[in-house]
């Protein structure tokens, strides 16, 4: 969650994946970040923090799904 003068302003769900055929991977499946607080470094603020925790828990990846149309998104993980 992100957390503004006490208020909730984005949010991001992803899971470890702990498959046979897994080692060490995240799964980023969800963000939102509130539409009147957005370009504020909120979203990548979210990702990099998942990233850090995917990381300290020795993920080798940290996978995200989304389509090429969905620019925001796309330009956000990169």
């Amino acid at each position: 969650m992100a957390i503004d003068d006490d208020r909730v302003v984005g949010s991001l769900a992803g899971c470890a994946l702990d498959q046979y055929w897994s080692y060490g991977e995240s799964l980023l499946y969800e963000i939102d970040v509130w539409a009147s607080e957005r370009r504020r470094g909120i979203g990548a603020r979210l990702v990099n923090a998942f990233a850090g925790e995917a990381r300290a828990a020795d993920a080798g990846n940290v996978w995200v799904v989304t389509r090429r149309s969905n620019t925001a998104a796309v330009c956000l993980y990169e």
